[in-house]
């Protein structure tokens, strides 16, 4: 239901006349007399009206008494009016129209509901007894609504004829809005739809190209909450590195390229680093072997968060004060533990020391297998470099 009492099978209500009469408008005002009335569909070129009288709108006796007066008030005026009502309303006074037995919905496939299908066949061939253009007419008469002959993005279009202006609080302020697929979404307009919006069929196109599903309202991260505990978007693991990081699998998230840059240019920017190949592959090495993606979003997730480029630098410089792989010049080889000037290999422990000359972790340890997987594949690729 939206806020304006726009419920979601009236629209698709709508949205099926409308594929037939172009001229159907959708909430019409139409005076009689000195009283206004608004009707859920006006189709001026056969002078109907079409209303969806729902149990939410519609039960009560109060509201049958409203239901019936506005009847003949459009009766008065020459317009036929067609009601589909949902089971359970009490059955109006004659007037000159029908009344179409419907079903109250609790999905978003209005096809798959056999009472509403029903119920807008009889529609469409009662609307062909009131229209004089000879091609709609057949058209209607011959009209049946299949279940399964959905259109790309028929459930969509109709929440963009429910949810057809600005609200407060809405899919703009949704991280990750900046992908947001037009071509899975239909003519739904990000601000016109409620952030606690619950459809499944929403979709986002992540920087690595592939389609993702926006989380149900219950888990959705918006801007806005994070404003209000104090986060900023400019230090935010979800805006600098990828929105959708911690919902990749290690394979996706290791292999996409705008992940990928982000890393490599936040440290070669924080260390000061010149970006070459080698260094690119170094850092992006130790970006997919320690797991460093599940160990920022376990920092966010712990409440120990504040800012992912802080957070990234001190992982990767305990990470490179422990391995002694700091020093990328060409010329020098410390990065590895190996002596420039006569090229033997220092213990690779040396460089796990503290500065109050503590002894290393004992062998065996996961910090010295950690070392040591470092050391090895520097020496390699040393080795490769130079011809040996």
């Amino acid at each position: 239901m939206s806020s304006s009492g726009t419920s979601f099978p009236e629209c698709g209500t709508f949205y099926f006349v409308h594929q037939v009469f172009p001229d159907a408008i959708h909430r019409a005002i139409i005076s009689v007399d000195d009283q206004r009335y608004e009707v859920d569909i006006y189709i001026p070129s056969c002078s109907t009206v079409i209303e969806y009288d729902g149990m939410y709108w519609h039960k009560g006796n109060k509201k049958k008494e409203i239901d019936e007066k506005k009847n003949l008030a459009l009766n008065s005026i020459g317009l036929y009016v067609i009601r589909l009502r949902e089971m359970y309303l009490p059955v109006l006074k004659q007037y000159n129209g029908k009344s179409i037995l419907t079903c109250t919905h609790s999905t978003n496939h209005l096809r798959e509901a056999p009472l509403y299908r029903n119920a807008i066949d009889e529609m469409m061939h009662t609307l062909a007894e009131h229209t004089i253009d000879h091609r709609i007419k057949e058209e209607l008469e011959k009209y049946h609504i299949s279940r399964s002959a959905y259109s790309t993005h028929e459930t969509q279009d109709i929440y963009a004829i429910m949810y057809d202006s600005v609200v407060s609080n809405s899919f703009v302020d949704y991280c990750g809005i900046e992908f947001w697929s037009n071509a899975d979404n239909g003519n739904l307009i990000p601000d016109h739809l409620p952030i606690k919006f619950d459809n499944s069929s929403i979709y986002v196109i992540c920087p690595n190209g592939i389609r993702k599903e926006i989380e149900s309202r219950s888990s959705r991260r918006t801007k806005v909450k994070c404003k209000e505990s104090g986060l900023d978007c400019a230090v935010c693991i979800r805006h600098i590195l990828c929105p959708f990081l911690d919902s990749c699998s290690p394979e996706v998230r290791n292999d996409c390229t705008y992940v990928n840059e982000a890393i490599v240019n936040i440290i070669a920017r924080r260390s000061n680093i010149n970006i070459n190949a080698r260094v690119k592959k170094d850092i992006l090495d130790w970006w997919k072997t320690y797991d460093i993606p599940d160990k920022l979003i376990e920092m966010n997730k712990s409440g120990r968060y504040q800012n992912v480029e802080n957070d990234l630098m001190t992982l990767y410089n305990e990470f490179t004060l422990a391995t002694g792989i700091s020093d990328y010049t060409d010329s020098s080889f410390t990065q590895i533990g190996m002596n420039s000037n006569n090229n033997t290999c220092t213990n690779y422990r040396d460089h796990s020391m503290s500065s109050n000359n503590e002894s290393s972790p004992e062998e065996g340890t996961p910090g010295n297998k950690l070392l040591l997987q470092a050391v090895i594949m520097k020496l390699r690729n040393w080795i490769k470099g130079h011809d040996l």
